[in-house]
Parts: structure tokens; C-alpha cells; sequence
């Protein structure tokens, strides 16, 4: 039997076999090389996105660091020394931080009395900042007014009557990123739960209502 297997007739029929192995294993070896190709490809794509991510993060920490910021601060509100009657100031700071300057587009405040904290949304310009603010300024004063009855001065001492102060400020950093800087306070007046003679300005709203972005 074994003769007959590798008779001359049936030489042709194994070099069919042996092109078969040849082709398995040529399929094989393809198919090696095309996984090692494949893992070198994600290998590479995997480095480049870590890489981005890195490069990103950076930028991002540098933008952080460098871009400029703007806060509020106010001062105490005085009951006693109206500028005209009826009306009366409320002087604030408007507070600059970083390296680079701020571009101003757009502003408002008010401050107003109100029974509930629905207040009007009456929008006033704050005047005294300049269209760009550079980074060797640090504080800008800044005042607006308050329209009062003599007869709600009690009622606001006593609790009876609030004052809210509101806003914001609209800008652009260096780096050509729209920012804006909200605000809204409410007047509490001299009280030994707040540790105050004088009265005390304390954030109010929801949580985006005092915010910098």
C-alpha cells in the first residue's frame, strides 16, 4: 500500500498536499505579520491620543494660569448718609486677576429693595470700567444707586425690607474665550448672628447666580 502511495501516479496528488501545507503555512505567517502590524498600529494610535491628551491638558493649565479673572467686592452699605434724599450709594470693587488683560463687552448691576427675592431686572452699565482692563490694575471702584423712602430705613434695619445687589460682567481673555462674572448679594443689617455692627453683604440665589466662568 505504501508503494502504491508514492507511485509515480501518485506524485501530482502530493504536490497538491504539499502546495496545501506550503499555503496554510504561508496563511499563517500572513496572518502573524498582519497581528504584529495591527498591534504596532494601536500601539501608535494609542501613544498619539496620549500624547494629545498631555499636549491638551497642558494648554489647558497654561490658559488657567495665564487667563484673566474678575470678582466683586463690596463695601459696607451706608443707611445713615444718603447722597440726596431718597437716594443712596452702593460702592463696590471690581477685582482683577492674571497675567493678561480682559476685554469688556457687556455689563449690568442694580441694586434695588424688594419684599421677595423676585427683584426688577433692571439693567445699569457699570461705567467706570474700561473697555480693556490690563493686568497692572487690581482694583477698580465702582458705584451705582439705590433709590430708598426715608420711611423703609427702619424697616430695612429691621429686617423687613431687603436690598439686593445684582450683575454681571461680560468679557473676553487673550485667548479669545468668552467669560462672564455673576453677582448677587443681599443686604443683612447689623445683627449678632452675622457678628456685624454694621450690616453685611452675604451671596444669595442659586448657585449660578455667583459664579466666574
Amino acid at each position: 500500500m505504501w508503494q502504491k502511495a508514492f507511485a509515480p501516479e501518485s506524485w501530482s496528488n502530493w504536490a497538491l498536499v504539499i502546495v496545501g501545507i506550503g499555503a496554510v503555512i504561508a496563511a499563517l505567517i500572513t496572518l502573524r505579520t498582519i497581528k504584529r502590524q495591527t498591534s504596532a498600529t494601536e500601539v501608535a494610535a494609542n501613544a498619539a491620543k496620549v500624547s494629545a491628551d498631555i499636549a491638551r491638558t497642558d494648554i489647558q493649565l497654561f490658559i488657567s494660569k495665564e487667563r484673566a479673572r474678575i470678582g466683586i467686592k463690596l463695601n459696607d452699605l451706608d443707611l445713615l448718609h444718603p447722597f440726596k434724599p431718597t437716594l443712596y450709594v452702593v460702592e463696590y470693587d471690581v477685582l482683577f486677576y492674571g497675567a493678561t488683560a480682559a476685554f469688556i463687552s457687556d455689563t449690568s448691576v442694580w441694586a434695588t429693595d424688594a419684599e421677595s427675592p423676585e427683584f426688577d431686572q433692571t439693567k445699569l452699565p457699570i461705567v467706570e470700567l474700561p473697555k480693556v482692563i490690563k493686568p497692572n490694575i487690581e482694583v477698580i471702584k465702582c458705584r451705582t444707586w439705590l433709590w430708598l423712602k426715608l420711611e423703609w430705613i427702619d424697616e430695612i434695619n429691621r429686617g423687613k425690607r431687603l436690598i439686593h445687589f445684582h450683575g454681571f460682567i461680560r468679557y473676553t481673555d487673550v485667548f479669545m474665550i468668552p467669560r462672564e462674572t455673576k453677582f448677587r448679594y443681599l443686604w443683612n443689617p447689623p445683627s449678632s448672628l452675622y457678628g456685624s455692627d454694621t450690616g453685611i453683604w452675604i451671596k444669595c440665589g442659586p448657585e449660578d447666580a455667583n459664579s466666574e466662568t
